[in-house]
């Protein structure tokens, strides 16, 4: 009994450890920053169409 609840203990540990590195992972940092804040999105985006268009 103590031996299946030691090994269910270590499986939610290790998927809350990669949940965890994942959310904060570079690939999906900068998702999950546009997902929390969905106006910096559009803001970085006008920022860029500024630049192309010639404004410092």
């Amino acid at each position: 009994m103590f031996v299946i609840k030691d090994i269910k203990t270590k499986i939610i540990a290790w998927r809350i450890k990669r949940a965890a590195e994942r959310r904060y992972h570079r690939r999906y940092a900068l998702q999950n920053i546009f997902r929390k804040y969905p106006r910096l999105e559009t803001y970085l985006r006008e920022v860029r169409r500024a630049e192309e268009l010639g404004f410092p």
